[in-house]
């Protein structure tokens, strides 16, 4: 086998495979084939939000259940001294037509307002708290000072009214 006997065209390029001589990949090794699975991991993704949100859901009632809790408590703990009225909100009550009933009504039914309190003042914590009183649920916010002989009531706001009122 002497050198007349090579094939004149070996290492030449056939006509059009053009990429094969620079090294490139055939067709079938190049892409991957599209997976037809279907809509399985929309349906997880879903899954997974509403698993989250049911979770944050019940763990946000829980704290809502703690905070009315720890709500009543501290105002039975306010209703049992007598209550004593500041010549402020005597005279806020007056403008803001809110009877005495009513301020009573918001020791039995309102919420402590947590941002607003002041539950580590001394000698007198300060409690902000939020009710509906009335026949007409007017909102009302009324401002106590827990001390230990007294719950005093320090001021009185009608939420839903501005009213005009010159007090000291």
């Amino acid at each position: 086998m002497g050198r007349n006997n090579k094939n004149p065209f070996r290492g030449k390029q056939r006509l059009g495979d053009y990429k094969a001589a620079k090294g490139a990949k055939p067709k079938s090794q190049g892409k991957r084939p599209k997976r037809q699975g279907g809509p399985w991991g929309l349906v997880a993704v879903v899954g997974a939000f509403a698993v989250f949100f049911t979770g944050k859901l019940l763990y946000d009632r829980q704290k809502q259940k703690e905070h009315l809790q720890a709500s009543r408590l501290i105002l039975a703990g306010m209703r049992t001294k007598p209550i004593k009225f500041t010549e402020h909100a005597t005279c806020r009550m007056g403008c803001r037509f809110i009877p005495q009933h009513e301020v009573m009504d918001v020791l039995q039914t309102g919420v402590v307002n947590d941002k607003k309190s002041e539950p580590k003042t001394r000698p007198c914590p300060k409690y902000v708290v939020d009710a509906q009183v009335g026949s007409h649920h007017k909102n009302v916010q009324a401002v106590f000072s827990a001390c230990r002989d007294a719950t005093n009531v320090v001021t009185v706001i009608d939420k839903d009214t501005e009213w005009e009122c010159y007090c000291p």
